[in-house]
């Protein structure tokens, strides 16, 4: 059918060649006789030639009806993966005509084929050869369908095609080389299909007219033409995530409208093995805007020249093997969004002209071997969202001008060496969402402020050494959005946490900035009774364990859990002062009368009269403290161990074990007094308090059991 087309429009029938003859004659005769002649004889040879060619025509459409059945007979429809059966329009008896079926367009002058658009309509099959018939298709779109074999040798023939669309498919085999013929082609589109094989070194020197070249995610093999540097209208190459080897040719930096360039690669497809370096004339391509070299072996530094790009939008250069320092030249990419260099091996600091391009909403530098300071210019890119710097070594502390990044929804900077605290201008930022700062030397205090961050999903501060009490509101308040392991010296929050509690007992409140040449001779015990009864409305524990008056010993009776609960404040207070604070303190006078009772009965240790500091290195001499020589101790009270001037040890006299064998008789009934054990029997006719007394045992055998384990001989008994 095809052939006969072609005879129509190239070679003159027998007809039509008469009734040129009969033309030419009657242009020459001078009679009107000769005219009329000739008129009457050539009405019946143009009759005869009209009659011909709306032959051949109607035969031309007729093939092209003929090509579109025999693809819809190889291209079968999923309903599951399509829209059902669009194709039901595509039969002979349709009122209109094949140019009525749905996806075909024909011209208005010859009614033939001049495109054919299907995308996403689930066709499956195979790709008829018949296509190729459709001599005047300028425009076919089959992307985003099933189709699978090859692409046919065919569409060679569709030398007026324009357009052509077959990506996301499942074609397979290699690209024919007869796509070449289709010269004035404009847009080829063959991504994410099956193909490969190496791209053709004529597709650069025969579709020179060529602005859209799309041949990614597919596993094409072999170098990058450097012929592709002859289609000089090229306006989107994209070879990514293919298995393409070898440099990126230098021809192409003379691709002068090029506006966007793919060279990425799919690691776990294997990915493109491009090496090189970037050409230092890419500076060349002023009008290009966004390039892609990512997820190659591609190394080198990254050439000052890419200073010139002034139009770019997009610089992906992230999963390379770059190396050296980040260009200053970035500075004149003012129209610049997204800067991805992550998982390279820059190194050196983040030039403050980084906070030049004021549209820049994403900065990826994570995975590098960036050090020095954070700039304060980062707060200059004002439309940031993303802050990506983790994984470097940059050192000192958060910038304050982080405040300004009133947009920013993820700020990570885990694994650096930053230090000091974590800013409140953080709580500036409204939309964060998620802030990574673990794995720093970040101190002091978590800003409550961040609990009111209603936006914050993502908390982790895992390894730092951040003390005080965590906040419960906000992030705070759900667990598994909080990553806090590591710190030590944090308190409080929510149960879930499982933290110590953060008791505001006095030594922690008052002694926290004693310093190493303070007098030993605090304050007296009056005197602290003095200072702090306002604030001790329950007196003292000695008060409670002993009182007075059968008034107070019907008032004054501690619960089990209260009593635990002191114990607790006076251990935690014990363990600051022997621990962690700064020198360590030996109390050296503990006992009831100095346990102090807020009103909410926790314990507040108090009399620090017989307070000493304990020097960094207890073998050695005090030559780092001050003690006084007079005798120390509560008035009218000096314990006799205390010598003038004795040294403190927690290691010597003050142990556990031998202040309880002096203190404590060596029989049960002389610990306390015969009517406690006769008021106790009397209670044990008590059904109701047996049960409570059952309770009590289990959960006193529980505290016990640790410390009289660790009071043997050998602990590991």
């Amino acid at each position: 059918m095809e052939a006969k087309t072609d005879q129509t429009h190239h070679y003159p029938s027998a007809s039509i060649l008469r009734f040129r003859e009969a033309a030419q004659s009657s242009r020459h005769g001078n009679a009107l006789g000769n005219r009329k002649l000739s008129a009457v004889a050539a009405g019946p040879l143009l009759l005869s030639a009209s009659a011909s060619f709306l032959t051949l025509v109607s035969a031309a459409k007729a093939g092209d009806e003929a090509a579109l059945l025999a693809f819809k007979a190889a291209a079968a429809i999923s309903g599951a993966r399509g829209h059902g059966d669009q194709l039901a329009s595509w039969n002979s008896s349709s009122v209109g005509g094949f140019c009525s079926w749905e996806g075909v367009r024909c011209g208005a002058r010859h009614r033939r084929v001049v495109a054919l658009g299907l995308p996403s309509y689930g066709l499956t099959g195979t790709l008829s050869p018949a296509i190729g018939s459709l001599t005047f298709l300028r425009v076919l779109n089959l992307s985003s369908n099933w189709f699978q074999g090859n692409i046919p040798a065919s569409l060679g023939r569709l030398v007026r095609l324009q357009t052509l669309d077959l990506s996301y498919n499942e074609f397979n085999g290699e690209l024919p080389a007869n796509l070449t013929f289709c010269v004035r082609l404009l847009s080829l589109r063959l991504g994410h299909n099956q193909l490969h094989g190496r791209i053709p070194v004529e597709l650069g020197s025969k579709l020179t007219h060529l602005q859209w070249l799309s041949l990614a995610n597919n596993s094409l093999t072999g170098d990058i033409p450097a012929s592709l540097a002859n289609m000089s209208s090229l306006y989107f190459l994209d070879l990514g995530e293919n298995q393409l080897e070898g440099t990126i040719p230098h021809e192409i930096g003379s691709i002068g409208g090029l506006r966007i360039l793919y060279l990425h690669a799919n690691s776990l497809s294997g990915g493109n093995s491009i090496s090189g370096f970037i050409p230092s004339n890419i500076g060349n391509l002023v009008g290009l805007e966004i390039l892609v070299v990512a997820n190659t072996p591609i190394s080198g530094v990254i050439p000052e020249s890419i200073g010139q790009l002034e139009n770019m939008i997009k610089l992906h250069l992230h999963n390379t093997r770059l190396s050296g320092l980040i260009p200053s030249s970035l500075e004149n990419l003012t129209r610049l969004t997204e800067l991805l260099l992550y998982n390279n091996y820059l190194e050196g600091p983040i030039p403050s002209c980084l906070g030049s391009p004021a549209n820049l909403n994403g900065l990826y530098l994570s995975g590098n071997q960036l050090s020095g300071n954070i700039p304060h210019s980062i707060g200059n890119c004002k439309s940031l969202e993303w802050l990506l710097l983790d994984q470097n070594s940059f050192e000192g502390t958060l910038p304050q001008s982080l405040e300004n990044l009133k947009g920013l929804g993820v700020l990570n900077v885990t694994m650096n060496k930053i230090s000091g605290s974590i800013p409140d201008a953080l709580c500036s930022i409204g939309g964060l969402q998620e802030l990574y700062l673990a794995h720093n030397n970040l101190s002091d205090l978590i800003p409550t402020c961040l609990q009111n961050l209603t936006s914050l999903s993502k908390l982790d501060v895992f390894f730092n050494d951040l003390q005080g009490e965590v906040p419960k509101g906000g992030v705070f308040g759900n667990e598994m959005n909080l990553s806090i392991d590591g710190n030590d010296k944090l308190c409080g929050g929510t149960p879930q946490l499982h933290l110590p509690p953060c008791y505001m007992f006095a030594s922690r409140k008052k002694k926290r900035h004693l310093s190493k040449s303070l007098t030993i001779t605090l304050i007296s015990f009056s005197a602290l009774v003095f200072s702090v009864s306002v604030f001790m409305p329950n007196g003292n524990l000695k008060g409670w364990l002993h009182p007075e008056s059968d008034t107070l010993a019907q008032t004054n009776t501690l619960s089990l859990e209260q009593r635990l609960q002191v114990a607790v404040n006076v251990f935690d207070a014990l363990d600051y002062l022997h621990n962690h604070c700064q020198p360590s303190i030996i109390h050296c006078d503990l006992k009831p009368s100095n346990i102090l009772l807020a009103e909410n009965m926790s314990a507040w240790v108090g009399d620090f009269g017989l307070s000493r500091i304990l020097p960094d290195n207890a073998s050695g001499t005090l030559q780092s403290s001050t003690s006084t020589t007079g005798i120390r101790g509560t008035i009218g009270y000096v314990a006799p161990e205390y010598g003038e001037g004795s040294f403190v040890s927690t290691q010597v006299s003050l142990d556990l074990q031998k202040f309880a064998e002096a203190a404590l008789p060596n029989r049960a009934l002389d610990l306390s007094n015969p009517a406690i054990w006769l008021h106790q029997e009397a209670k044990e006719k008590d059904p109701a308090d047996a049960a409570m007394r059952s309770w009590s045992e289990v959960c006193l055998v529980s505290v016990i059991w640790p410390g009289v384990s660790c009071s043997k001989k050998q602990p590991r008994e």
